[in-house]
């Protein structure tokens, strides 16, 4: 559905799930990456 939502080509979800899954380091390097991200942002705004 997102797909066509947004007129994108998401390919092999499938398996790219599947690569994702048998990483065996970092497997979810992105959301860990933007959790970093969003926690700094945070306590930058409490520093105020």
């Amino acid at each position: 559905m997102l797909s066509k939502v947004f007129n994108i080509k998401l390919g092999d979800i499938f398996h790219v799930f599947l690569d994702i899954r048998n990483r065996k380091n970092e497997r979810t390097k992105y959301l860990d990456k933007l959790s970093k991200i969003l926690l700094k942002k945070m306590d930058e705004l409490d520093e105020m």
